[in-house]
């Protein structure tokens, strides 16, 4: 994070203890005062936590045992000053935002997006079996050969490994993307759990409906699943073969479900 965000972050600190500092005094005020504390500090924790790329794995490992403890204890001094009663739906939110950003390091991986407007990708087999080959130990997820892609769509997934994902996983996954096509624009992002996209057909004229990105743990939706799992915990797995006629011509719709 930039020195910039760390002082509006700071600045919204003091901003929001000095509200909670002239709250009236009665039950009200006095829970909301006692909440400035842990408030702020789960705030913190949710930025520092989206700092942790940059730091070694040494580093990020005492920093995610760190923040794990301090979400707890914050997160247990919340429910205590509302123990008589449910805690405010913003203060819940903001315990689940610590949480999952958190749950993002631990239990999740990174995610690229594909930001160009549409992209077509090679066989992944030889990428992973390269990465299998040199140790990785994670779970990815690669495009299928030969399906056309469209703004906004997740192309890969790397999961976390024994010791999180190694920055040279990170580093080949991303140049294997980019070297599709000269130009393409990828993003890439943490995220608390792996997505898959799926090509929902409108079956009566033979175009796609929408592609529907949707978590892996979630109710599986209809459609055609446009990755494919190339590893599994490092070992390397059948890859489709590319369709012998992709009919993609306009970008479909993009839906996102939680």
């Amino acid at each position: 994070m930039s020195l910039l965000s760390w002082s509006s972050l700071l600045a919204q600190s003091v901003e929001f203890a000095q509200a909670a500092a002239v709250l009236p005094r009665d039950e009200h005020g006095d829970r909301w005062r006692a909440a400035s504390a842990p408030i702020i500090a789960l705030n913190a924790l949710i930025h520092a936590l989206s700092e942790l790329g940059s730091l070694s794995d040494t580093q990020r490992a005492v920093g995610l045992d760190q923040a794990s403890i301090l979400i707890r204890r914050h997160a247990s001094e919340l429910h205590g000053i509302w123990r008589t009663g449910p805690v405010p739906d913003e203060v819940a939110l903001l315990i689940e935002d610590a949480r999952a950003a958190l749950s993002a390091w631990t239990d999740g991986g990174q995610e690229w997006r594909l930001e160009s407007e549409r992209a077509t990708f090679e066989h992944p087999g030889p990428l992973a079996v390269a990465l299998a080959q040199r140790g990785l130990e994670a779970d990815l997820l690669l495009p299928v050969p030969g399906v056309t892609f469209f703004r906004g769509a997740p192309v890969a997934f790397l999961g976390a490994g024994p010791s999180d994902e190694q920055d040279w996983a990170v580093e080949a996954v991303g140049g294997w993307l980019a070297g599709a096509t000269r130009g393409l624009r990828i993003s890439r992002r943490r995220v608390a759990r792996a997505r898959q996209v799926y090509r929902q057909l409108d079956f009566a004229s033979g175009r796609i409906a929408r592609d529907v990105v949707a978590p892996l743990d979630a109710t599986l939706p209809a459609g055609q699943p446009l990755l494919c799992l190339a590893l599994s915990r490092g070992e390397v797995q059948p890859i489709p073969m590319p369709p012998r006629i992709d009919p993609v011509h306009e970008a479909p719709q993009l839906v996102e479900e939680d």
